[in-house]
Formats: structure tokens, sequence, C-alpha cells
């Protein structure tokens, strides 16, 4: 499977380093999980990464270009996994299959670990939010107290 990284960032090709590094900012930012509530992200950003780790690196982009270029004289169409950047079409150079696959598996490794953390701060934020709220009620229930005692006190002195 061929997945087109320019598509995935939303970027022409060929593309500079700084298009692709804010390409990649943009759409990390446009698929964040805090941005999409009701949306399963995490493939998307996964793509993302993966994309990034291929075209960021100088090496990586060169031989992918160069397959780039040949899958694009070729016009492989057939997608898969219902998507509209993964083609039918076998890489051809052996290092970047190699930088592909641990492209892809850095990503699943980066997104997951992203996603057990936002879990875990999710966490830790909503058990501080009823903490913090249990207090706010204590403090207005002791106030309320206080004042009845205050009033109670002030008609007994009358």
């Amino acid at each position: 499977m061929f997945k087109d990284y320019y598509k995935i960032l939303s970027i022409n090709y060929p593309a500079t380093q700084q298009e692709i590094r804010t390409a990649y900012i943009t759409q990390t930012k446009r698929w964040h999980p805090d941005r999409n509530p009701n949306i399963d992200t995490t493939k998307k950003m996964q793509d993302i990464n993966e994309a990034y780790q291929i075209l960021s690196n100088v090496s990586s982009k060169e031989r992918y270009d160069r397959e780039y270029s040949i899958f694009k004289k070729e016009q492989y169409s057939q997608k898969q996994n219902n998507n509209d950047y993964s083609y039918d079409y076998d890489v051809k150079d052996e290092d970047l299959k190699d930088d592909i696959f641990n492209a892809r598996k850095t990503a699943e490794e980066y997104v997951k670990e992203f996603f057990s953390t936002l879990h875990s701060t999710s966490k830790s934020a909503i058990k501080g939010s009823f903490t913090y709220m249990f207090y706010v009620i204590l403090g207005f229930i002791g106030f309320g107290i206080f004042a009845f005692l205050v009033s109670l006190l002030a008609q007994q002195c009358h």
C-alpha cells in the first residue's frame, strides 16, 4: 500500500521543509481530538505523523519523491481503507519500504502514547474539578451555617 503523504498533509508536490512543517502543524491542530470530540482521529493522526516523519527527513523525502514520481506517472488509483490517499501500489525502493515501515511504527506508538497521556490528563482534570467543587460547596454550607448563627445571635441580643 502506498500513501500519498502530500495529500495527507494537504500540500502540493514538491514541498519545501517549511511547507511540510507548517502543513504538519496545521493538520495536527485540525485533527486534534479536542477539536473533534465525536470522531475517532487516531488513524488520521497516525497518518499525519507518518507523513511528517518521511517528508521531514531529507533522505527519506528524496527516496519518497523518486517513488512518488513513478507512482504519479503510472497513475495508480485503486483506493484502500476507505480514504482518498492510500493506493494499491507496490513500493519498489527497499530502503523507502523500510523508512515507511519504521515511520508507521513510530507514528502508531507516538499517537498511542499521546492518547494515553490525554486520557490520564483528562481523568486528573475531572478529579481535580470535582475536588474543587466539593470544597466550594463545603465553603457555601459553612458560610450559610455561620450566617445563620450570626443572625440567631443578633436576634438574641435584641
